[in-house]
């Protein structure tokens, strides 16, 4: 058997399309246009299921990072035309529901004040 390789495909273009509560937040705009604008697998760079699987988790992650936390690809699809050798990308991100908390309360200090201790907290409500 032999394997001759053809031309290495590039990404043509890429789709970036938002879904769920996010979608609307008006203070989840700045971190949408982040996605996008950190996008790995851009336009013009080689096109591979390894490359195309990294820059989908680092959207999800990037996504996740703030209050969606349930954030997840809802759909995506490489439509890879081997005579062009290219591939147009598109992917969907879902939000999921924000998740938000109250602020933190400290119960059973002893030896230090409680204000101390919540002080120390790098939690924000």
């Amino acid at each position: 058997m032999r394997v001759e390789p053809g031309t290495r495909a590039t990404v043509r273009s890429v789709e970036i399309a938002f879904s769920g509560p996010a979608s609307a937040d008006p203070e989840a705009a700045k971190l949408l246009r982040e996605v996008r604008a950190e996008w790995l697998l851009r336009p013009g760079l080689p096109f591979t299921q390894e490359a195309w699987n990294e820059a989908k988790r680092e959207a999800v992650r990037k996504l996740a990072s703030w209050r969606y936390a349930g954030a997840r690809i809802a759909s995506s699809r490489a439509r890879v035309d081997a005579q062009a050798n290219s591939a147009a990308l598109e992917v969907t991100l879902d939000s999921g529901p924000p998740f938000v908390f109250g602020g933190v309360e400290v119960r059973g200090t002893g030896r230090y004040p409680d204000a101390l201790v919540e002080n120390l907290s790098p939690v924000q409500p």
